[in-house]
């Protein structure tokens, strides 16, 4: 991606000059890469700047200790995550990390407009053993001077109570979650007596990707009569959260840049592309991050935002690499097949299913049951105008069968994914 403003462009060099050079010089694991590409001092465009090798999260879990730039005594927080091999990815903070943290998620907070009159409903657990998520949510909304109540993973009850005391005006969490938590407080609290000003959600994705809300962003929209607004982040890099206009992940330039490749070819993207997410962090001083793919599949908005802001926003999270399905020559990821399915009016239930088939490639089937009681001609004409939207839509034939009454299919909601993976491991 190109940056149109000549200011803003020279910026970036000079921040990414900066971060290559302290990784250079403080990373072990910078420090192999580097003299393996003859890097130079400096780089004078973005052209340069993607001749870094991108650096993969299964690199990040292999060989983290190379990875931390900062000796122990300069440690003063360890944050972690899963990496993909099954052992935990560590990450020191330093204070100015710490410090840094604080800073940049204060200014998410204010792109959607977190004020220091809210009272934010933290549903996400903050004392969950080095798990930066709702310990961030706390730290931003201290920084800005909105109250906090962290109310956790507590009983129905309890939240109740905590909400009729408090009033708060902006509930935080994963969306699922706050979707059940509505269902369960529906009948027992009236939207006359506590309406939230905003939802603001995390680690699900709530987006099409023409931005709209998903069922399940709307479904939570409309238990609680709030708007959704929709954060991406990671412990590797979190870039930014939507602003009230719903238009995509705003990406903060003074704090992260961000690309996106060609999943083979690992080449740029241009804008509305859609490719692996990749991050260049300029705020960490104990495990830096240059050119790191974390998995994700997105793609990048460049137009201005109603808000007024000009910098590129990040779309919604369309899947991850490691979910994606080769099926006759075109890519599938099972997340937008789920949309799809999950955006169908007359589909009750469904199961999306992944195997091997017996010439050794990976398929795909769906099962669905209907909603309501259909004759044996409607069934089939749904049908029919099923597998053909289908087509339409991923360019391929996809098999579908009806199972009436399946177990598997009988406990689905929005709430639960139904994706099973019964490909043979290669």
């Amino acid at each position: 991606m190109k940056i149109g403003h000549k200011a803003l462009y020279k910026d970036l060099i000079k921040k990414i000059n900066r971060i290559t050079a302290y990784s250079k010089s403080n990373s072990l694991y910078y420090k192999k890469l580097f003299r393996g590409i003859n890097f130079p001092g400096k780089v004078a465009s973005l052209d340069e700047f993607e001749s870094i090798p991108i650096t993969f999260r299964k690199d990040l879990a292999e060989r983290n200790e190379e990875f931390i730039a900062v000796p122990k005594d300069m440690w003063a927080d360890i944050v972690t995550t899963t990496g993909t091999s099954g052992r935990p990815i560590f990450f020191p903070f330093t204070k100015r990390d710490v410090i840094n943290n604080s800073y940049f998620i204060a200014k998410k907070f204010s792109v959607f407009g977190l004020r220091k009159d809210d009272v934010a409903y933290i549903t996400a657990p903050v004392e969950r053993s080095m798990w930066i998520g709702g310990l961030s949510v706390w730290l931003g909304c201290l920084k800005i001077g909105a109250c906090s109540l962290r109310a956790g993973n507590v009983g129905a009850d309890k939240h109740l109570e905590f909400i009729k005391r408090f009033n708060p005006t902006i509930i935080f969490g994963l969306p699922s979650f706050i979707l059940r938590l509505g269902e369960e407080l529906r009948s027992r609290i009236s939207r006359r007596t506590y309406k939230p000003r905003l939802i603001v959600t995390f680690g699900e994705n709530i987006m099409q990707k023409d931005l709209s809300r998903n069922i399940l962003g709307k479904s939570v929209e409309k238990i609680w009569g709030a708007k959704i607004i929709s954060g991406y982040g990671s412990t590797e890099a979190s870039p930014g959260f939507e602003c009230i206009f719903q238009s995509g992940h705003h990406i903060l330039p003074e704090m992260v840049y961000v690309e996106i490749v060609d999943p083979d070819t690992l080449k740029v993207l241009g804008p509305g592309k859609e490719g692996l997410v990749v991050i260049t962090h300029f705020g960490r001083e104990g495990l830096p991050l240059i050119r790191y793919a974390n998995g994700d599949i997105s793609f990048l908005v460049t137009r201005k935002c109603k808000c007024g802001r000009v910098a590129p926003r990040l779309g919604p999270i369309l899947g991850r690499i490691d979910e994606k399905i080769k099926v006759k020559g075109v890519n599938i990821l099972p997340n937008e097949l789920e949309g799809f399915v999950l955006n169908t009016p007359f589909i009750r239930h469904y199961l999306i299913e992944l195997f091997t088939d017996r010439n050794l490639c990976d398929n795909i089937k769906l099962y669905i049951s209907f909603k309501g009681k259909l004759s044996g001609a409607e069934k089939m004409n749904k049908m029919n105008y099923l597998r053909d939207k289908l087509r339409e839509t991923f360019g391929i034939r996809i098999a579908t069968e009806e199972i009436a009454g399946h177990r598997a299919l009988e406990k689905t909601n929005i709430k639960e994914r139904r994706i099973i993976d019964k490909r043979a491991k290669r």
